[in-house]
């Protein structure tokens, strides 16, 4: 079979693909899956291969699965080695952690297995420090979860776990998404795996906070495109100079778990922007009752710069700034006129070298 090497090479494959393409051989990626014992690991692997609900508790020593993935006329092999819990063998896990793509780690909402996941990425990072690590709560479908999400946030954040998903192979909640956003990605392009430090702003992935009436969807659209609608939630992508995708949030106040629904929207994002209207401090108050992420570049965005009057009253002042600044622990502050261009594009580009000098020193903290 022939192939057209400069046409491959407009497409700017990655190498992986690359090899699949010259050589017509179909590649195969790795994952492990640990865990404590009873923590759903084989429900989860059911669900993912056989789209069914395990109801028997087996123990596992170990298994291994493998499955044939299908995208876009291209097919790749899963290789799934379960290992399971009450395995002591530290060398044996230590054999597979090199040899794997990535490693999902489970803990269950419902037990205390998560106060020891901190052991088993501990392990991992002895034999792969820098291997993508995707944490997966599961038994979500319990009531009586005992696990607070502030405190899976904080775990994930503090560790530079790549991805998180609270799951219910039960219930079939958020299988889907773990496939479509990370085992996908992984087979077919295994360069797309978020980096929970980059090195560049390429591929940085924005969210974007703020109070209704803040400006940050005028912002979102200079940038972006779009209609100036109130937004609940909305996500868009362009390619820009430096930026790749904006993850837009509006959360009405009246919402309940609103909190809880701005941070999931974190998820895979490198940055976070919060804007406030410069011409009210009312935007000051609802952004300090946000639960703003720990030890998460943050960047505190004054909009409506054109039309900001010092003397009102009503204003937002450097005193209300400086106290943001502090509470949020932002790495910045930016302003300007969200409908202007110019301002958005700088605001961006100094956001983002912000964000990327606060990823350089946590890297330095970390080695």
């Amino acid at each position: 079979m022939e192939y057209n090497i400069r046409r491959f090479q407009m497409l700017k494959k990655s190498e992986y693909l690359e090899s699949f393409y010259l050589n017509n051989q179909m590649p195969t990626r790795q994952v492990i899956v640990v865990g404590d014992e009873k923590t759903g690991k084989s429900a989860l692997i059911e669900r993912i291969l056989h789209k069914e609900f395990l109801e028997e508790y087996i123990p596992t020593i170990i298994n291994i699965h493998s499955k044939e993935y299908a995208y876009r006329a291209q097919t790749a092999d899963l290789e799934i080695v379960e290992i399971g819990g009450g395995i002591n063998s530290t060398d044996l896990r230590s054999k597979y952690y090199r040899d794997c793509d990535f490693v999902i780690i489970c803990f269950s909402l419902a037990d205390q297995s998560f106060s020891k996941i901190g052991n088993w990425v501990t392990e991992i990072n002895r034999v792969r420090p820098n291997i993508t690590k995707i944490l997966v709560g599961t038994n979500g479908d319990f009531s009586d979860r005992t696990v607070p999400f502030n405190a899976v946030k904080q775990f994930v954040s503090v560790n530079y776990i790549n991805r998180y998903y609270k799951i219910s192979s039960r219930d079939d909640v958020n299988i889907r998404k773990l496939v479509r956003n990370v085992l996908i990605p992984i087979l077919f392009d295994p360069d797309s795996c978020d980096d929970p430090h980059p090195s560049d702003a390429s591929n940085f992935k924005v969210c974007l906070w703020g109070p209704p009436g803040s400006g940050k969807t005028a912002f979102r659209n200079t940038l972006c495109g779009g209609t100036n609608e109130p937004t609940f939630y909305s996500e868009s992508r362009a390619i820009l100079k430096l930026c790749e995708r904006f993850w837009n949030v509006c959360i009405g106040e009246q919402y309940d778990g609103c909190d809880e629904l701005r941070n999931l929207t974190l998820d895979g994002c490198n940055i976070l922007l919060i804007t406030i209207d410069l011409t009210d401090k009312n935007s000051i108050g609802r952004v300090l009752s946000y639960a703003c992420p720990a030890n998460f570049p943050i960047v505190i965005v004054g909009l409506k710069s054109d039309i900001y009057d010092a003397e009102d009253p009503n204003a937002v002042d450097n005193e209300d700034i400086n106290g943001l600044i502090t509470a949020t622990k932002a790495i910045l502050y930016a302003e300007g006129n969200a409908c202007n261009l110019n301002d958005c594009n700088q605001i961006l580009e100094e956001s983002m070298a912000a964000a990327l000098s606060w990823f350089e020193q946590q890297n330095k903290n970390t080695n």
